[in-house]
């Protein structure tokens, strides 16, 4: 129930998922004994590693055997000191967001029965069907032209509106990105978006979208935002409610638009 979702729900689109996805996540791979890595991975879990998106507590563990030469000075929590030791363990592997990684691997070394921890943390490149990120990208239940989504702005948020390419012709796949989206006008359009909706476009931005097939409907910064304040306020207040807190939202009516037409 981001902006860009609610925005999404406003003009009808189905099938959403985020127009940039985030990639902000890492593999944590570490290493444990059999009979220690499920308390591990629960610790690890708690921290908020392991989350892939309805998903929490995944991991991958894959048997194997670990190998060490204790030192003069070492207490190992298994094996013998001065001898070269094998002992069978488990390749663990987490996702982590880049978010919490700090206080995940702070966890793991503090739960680890290990003195010292062997682990490894990976960037991953893709992920795939990520619910969090930036703008929207979905299906129009029914066909709309940029006109006609144009006029819901208009009338909901008081808002005016700018075209890029053929306004009147009706589109299904739609991307949304409130405030200044023209940076992932690339994205939109690989990603299939005959229209993108957003709020400040510069001209040779806008040009671009036209040179390569992109519609787009520019929403006025300002009426774009307060109707997404008209459409969260309520959202946030039942959220509140649910959690059993009484606070009241109160929308700003301080703020005016500071571009106005001739």
């Amino acid at each position: 129930n981001g902006i860009n979702s609610v925005l999404a729900n406003f003009i009808d689109l189905k099938n959403i998922m985020p127009l940039a996805p985030d990639t902000s996540f890492k593999k944590l791979v570490f290493f444990a004994e059999p009979d220690s890595s499920r308390e591990i991975i629960d610790s690890l879990s708690a921290a908020g590693a392991g989350v892939i998106g309805d998903y929490t507590s995944t991991s991958f563990r894959g048997e194997g055997k670990g190998t060490f030469f204790p030192g003069a000075e070492a207490k190992p929590a298994t094996g013998k000191v001065g001898q070269l030791n094998a002992v069978e363990e488990e390749r663990i592997e987490m996702m982590v967001h880049s978010s919490v990684l700090g206080s995940v691997v702070s966890t793991l070394l503090k739960v680890h029965p290990y003195e010292e921890v062997a682990y490894d943390v990976y960037p991953l490149e893709h992920v795939q069907k990520s619910h969090v990120g930036l703008g929207c990208i979905g299906v129009l239940k029914n066909k709309k032209s940029a006109e006609e989504l144009s006029l819901l702005f208009e009338k909901e948020g008081n808002a005016t509106a700018n075209f890029v390419g053929d306004y009147l012709k009706k589109v299904q796949n739609v991307a949304i990105l409130g405030g200044s989206g023209a940076r992932y006008i690339d994205i939109a359009s690989s990603k299939g978006a005959e229209l993108l909706i957003t709020a400040d476009v510069k001209y040779h931005d806008a040009q671009r979208a036209q040179d390569m097939g992109l519609k787009i409907l520019a929403i006025s910064h300002y009426g774009m935002e307060k109707l997404a304040m008209d459409l969260i306020s309520p959202i946030l207040s039942e959220e509140l409610k649910k959690n059993g807190l009484r606070v009241e939202i109160i929308k700003s009516k301080a703020e005016k638009d500071v571009f106005f037409e001739s």
